[in-house]
């Protein structure tokens, strides 16, 4: 959006709008790369999306305007732009509503399944924020997410990385190493979620 203002107010910001456009890529490609691999969480999937298309547009619409202007082409080309325009507008309003009937498809009401301990995903929180499991043992987690955007839930040390949708729910099951730390992290892998973590203590068996 920025580098479209620059451009319908002066042609002479054209290189403006490229330099602007190209650093809104590269510094939303790698963030929105998350949101843009997951259509069913709404705010994750559009919030990339318009961010890479926006960027992505500017960039274009500045470096064609630059390459006719170095070569003293002169054309108006309102119409087609118009087009585009319309046409861009169409697809992300498809995507929109794509993204919201699929996301609303993981709201559930579903109930833990007897012996799994529950842990709820609320406003970028784990709720409880701290698990105790036994060394050595099979253990379940039923996660629910609150939230109308995406978590995981993330231990690296026991290679899990688990995606829940937004309202979504998630059964977790890891074996609990029978010897090692007493004391794992738990996080959230999604950008800008990194205050979302826990801990998992490993209590000895009885």
């Amino acid at each position: 959006m920025v580098g479209a203002l620059l451009i319908v107010w002066t042609p002479r910001l054209l290189v403006a709008s490229l330099v602007v456009g190209v650093l809104i890529l590269l510094v939303g490609l790698g963030p929105g790369a998350f949101g843009l691999g997951h259509p069913d969480s709404f705010f994750d999937f559009m919030t990339s999306l318009v961010t890479v298309v926006g960027a992505l547009g500017a960039v274009v619409a500045a470096a064609s305007a630059l390459r006719l202007r170095h070569r003293g082409v002169s054309r108006d080309s309102r119409g087609i732009d118009r087009a585009l325009v319309k046409a861009a507008l169409v697809c992300l309003a498809i995507a929109a509503i794509s993204s919201a009937l699929l996301t609303r498809t993981h709201r559930t009401n579903a109930a833990a399944p007897a012996g799994a301990t529950v842990v709820e995903l609320r406003i970028d929180k784990f709720v409880p924020s701290t698990l105790h499991v036994t060394r050595g043992e099979r253990t379940r987690v039923f996660v629910v997410n609150r939230d109308s955007y995406a978590h995981t839930f993330s231990v690296d040390a026991l290679s899990l990385d688990e995606y829940i949708a937004p309202h979504g729910t998630r059964l977790i099951t890891f074996d609990v190493p029978a010897s090692g730390a007493g004391r794992l992290s738990l996080y959230c892998a999604v950008t800008g979620h990194e205050n979302m973590t826990g801990t998992i203590f490993i209590e000895p068996r009885a």
